[in-house]
């Protein structure tokens, strides 16, 4: 009996130590876990998506005085644009992380346009229209100019090119040409290499030219979205929309309308801002 008892003290002292190292194990691996976790910055925001925020919560506090008649609204998209373009430009993990920022900054703007205008006495509303028709033409003439130049500059770029081709391809027919032994028929049989790599050549540039243009006004221009793009588009308006009180979504509604309506009358497209 006594060696019985004996035995289950000793097991006993093994079982507790074997769980004492058990959760002693456990309790390292979580923490090499968490080390691990903490370097790879799954605990902390990007510096970038930091910055973005930063950024975007600016533009917002300032679109929210101008929405409150405590500052005149901005009507130079440059700084929208260019962060627009800054976020674009981050990896997609780092891009998603700021999708909802994105959103915020848009419905700010919107909100921004709305109540500046009907803060202003009625007697000044219409002159607000139009130096906001005007800011918007003149952004959009300044964007087209922009594209167009730098179409222009792509297109010299690869005209240039392709002259130094040309000028490289004779120089090496020439000198094939002029070599000891050579024969008339060798030369030609040259001077054909250099013109088909004359032509490949130029095709091959002509090539890149079209393309760098396309990603030029992919960059610049607005792709033409898909219906499903169009249909998502639509659906987070009407999300948007049904987010707002109804108050807010008449005043829309009808700065929507006074914009289109001078639009008309002045010849331009409606359905801006």
């Amino acid at each position: 009996m006594v060696a019985d008892l004996m035995r289950d003290r000793a097991d006993a002292t093994r079982g507790r130590r074997l769980l004492r190292w058990t959760l002693w194990l456990g309790a390292v691996a979580a923490l090499g876990f968490l080390l691990f976790g903490w370097f790879q910055g799954w605990f902390t925001t990007h510096p970038k998506v930091t910055a973005g925020r930063q950024a975007i919560g600016q533009q917002i506090a300032a679109l929210e005085k101008a929405g409150a008649g405590q500052a005149s609204l901005a009507l130079d998209d440059r700084k929208y644009d260019a962060l627009q373009k800054q976020v674009r430009a981050l990896p997609k993990d780092l891009r998603q992380q700021l999708q909802g920022d994105l959103h915020r900054l848009s419905e700010a703007r919107e909100r921004a346009a709305v109540n500046s205008y009907f803060s202003l006495p009625p007697t000044q509303r219409q002159a607000e229209i139009d130096r906001r028709i005007q800011a918007d033409v003149k952004a959009q003439q300044a964007k087209a100019a922009a594209r167009a130049a730098k179409e222009k500059r792509t297109s010299q770029a690869a005209a240039k090119n392709a002259a130094n081709q040309k000028n490289a391809g004779s120089q090496e027919a020439q000198a094939r040409a002029a070599r000891p032994g050579s024969s008339s028929a060798t030369a030609a049989q040259g001077q054909g290499a250099a013109t088909g790599s004359q032509r490949q050549a130029q095709a091959g540039n002509a090539a890149k030219s079209g393309g760098g243009q396309q990603n030029g006004a992919r960059s610049d221009r607005p792709a033409t979205q898909s219906p499903k793009t169009e249909e998502t588009a639509a659906l987070r308006r009407k999300q948007r929309l049904d987010n707002t009180d109804p108050q807010q979504r008449a005043l829309r509604a009808e700065y929507k309308r006074l914009m289109d309506e001078r639009r008309a009358q002045l010849g331009l497209a409606t359905g801006k801002r």
